[in-house]
């Protein structure tokens, strides 16, 4: 997450600095610069060289980057550095973008205009509606960590707005003579330099009296300074804006999105370790038998050791890979690892338990020999296969956060899978499955179908919960 702060000119930034700086300070994120204009390399130099004195960044810290002057690229350059809130200082000549990055911004969008330095008292920030307080106020506490002191009430807007439908949302029936009374109203009022008036705007249409207010507002010759506040998150915005942008704008909010170098070494590392080797079949063979061990013994402590040595983790993540970016040969060369893993698991828990026939006093009934460990594997349920979901999201998001342990989530993926298939190679060496006496088995089984079902389900539902989280982390 990040502040993000527009520039296009020299004044806008000299003026913004230290209203960025005041941002970042209050929010405690990194500021990501964005230089409009492809021939604005000097500006560009001068904002690094001033935001990096100002800031006390390195200049080589400091994240910068240029984007053409039109509004579809300003919100999606503010996409991909992973916006928190976008600061923009009013610039005359370019009222009609920036009202239009307003309107159509999915963060937090400060509109901002002022030829001071941002207030340090309470008693210098006012609200300029009361139908929007909410709003300025959750801005002005977040971004300058103070309360706005008063409410500045227009009685002309308030009173129309009193009296409609619906009081606190916009009013088509407020008249532009009537805004027009409202700013002149706080325009004769007692207000200087020093002050700051925050308009929250609930939903930036042209229809919305904040926003008509708003605009009046910044665009008077009031000497205070004006923000124009949205948070990004109103209905009409919300249906204007697609269901892919929503989900990625609010896993953004949840966790930082990563940096390039983060998702291309992550990337090489699914796509490395996504192809068959020998080393995959060893630890994939020695995992089932540990697992087939465990499961014969009873011991949950020997199947959860098995897990952790499983390594069919990185496959299953790199064809959720695939289907999220639509890599047809990286989904062919998982899939060939996978098939290859289950081959050599369930191989490998079949010798075993040949092995065990072996070592083990002669029997009849190879019934005797299937624990509950086993036989809990053979009754697929639902909510067996959430484990395989839940998993697959928790061990992709891991891969997504260098902090947090992938082996862990990894170990919960290897539970949906290792202990199914070792139960299924020792069934098939036992010679347990068809008709089977309904007096020797619990009610409900399916010996060696049951195992593989689950296992085939639950390698569908880590590759959709993988799919998805990679997707939404960008």
């Amino acid at each position: 997450m990040s502040v993000v702060f527009v520039v296009g000119s020299e004044d806008q930034l000299r003026l913004g600095t230290p209203w960025c700086k005041r941002f970042c300070d209050s929010t405690h994120m990194p500021v990501h610069v964005l230089v409009i204009g492809q021939e604005s390399r000097v500006l560009q130099r001068h904002a690094q060289t001033t935001l990096s004195n100002h800031l006390e960044i390195p200049l080589d810290k400091l994240s910068i980057s240029v984007v053409e002057k039109n509004a579809d690229a300003v919100l999606q350059a503010v996409k991909s550095a992973g916006g928190r809130y976008l600061l923009m200082l009013r610039n005359a000549h370019d009222d009609a973008m920036q009202q239009e990055i307003f309107e159509h911004s999915p963060i937090w969008t400060i509109w901002l205009r002022t030829s001071e330095i941002p207030p340090t008292q309470r008693e210098h920030v006012f609200c300029g509606l009361a139908q929007t307080q909410s709003i300025a106020t959750s801005a002005a506490e977040q971004l300058l960590g103070l309360i706005p002191s008063k409410v500045v009430v227009t009685e002309s807007l308030n009173s129309q707005d009193a009296t409609s439908d619906d009081a606190a949302s916009s009013s088509p029936s407020i008249s532009a003579n009537e805004i027009a009374q409202g700013v002149e109203q706080i325009v004769a009022g007692d207000y200087d330099e020093h002050d700051l008036l925050v308009v929250g705007v609930e939903d930036p249409v042209p229809d919305d009296s904040a926003h008509r207010f708003g605009l009046g507002l910044i665009h008077s010759q009031t000497t205070a300074s004006v923000a124009m506040v949205s948070d990004g998150d109103s209905i009409r915005q919300s249906l204007h804006r697609s269901l892919n942008e929503r989900i990625q704008t609010w896993v953004a909010s949840v966790a930082p999105p990563m940096e390039r170098e983060e998702r291309v070494a992550l990337v090489d590392n699914l796509v490395l370790g996504s192809k068959p080797n020998l080393e995959f079949l060893g630890l994939i063979s020695a995992s089932s038998m540990l697992a087939a061990f465990g499961l014969l013994q009873d011991s949950a402590a020997v199947i959860i050791g098995a897990m952790l040595i499983a390594p069919l983790m990185t496959p299953i993540l790199g064809a959720g890979l695939s289907l999220a970016h639509g890599n047809r040969p990286l989904f062919k060369t998982s899939l060939m690892t996978i098939s290859l893993g289950f081959v050599g698991a369930l191989g490998a828990s079949i010798l075993f338990g040949l092995l065990v026939i072996m070592v083990r006093p002669t029997s009849h009934n190879h019934l005797d020999w299937i624990t509950p460990e086993m036989w809990s594997r053979c009754r697929p349920s639902p909510l067996d296969f959430c484990v395989g979901l839940v998993g697959g999201m928790a061990a992709s998001y891991a891969q997504t956060r260098r902090h947090l342990s992938a082996a862990l989530a990894g170990a919960a993926i290897a539970a949906a899978l290792v202990p199914p298939l070792s139960t299924a190679g020792l069934q098939i060496a036992f010679g347990i499955w068809g008709d089977l006496d309904s007096q020797l088995v619990p009610p409900g089984v399916l010996p060696v179908i049951g195992p593989l079902l689950l296992v085939s389900v639950n390698v569908l539902t880590i590759m959709v919960g993988a799919s998805f989280v990679l997707w939404a982390r960008g």
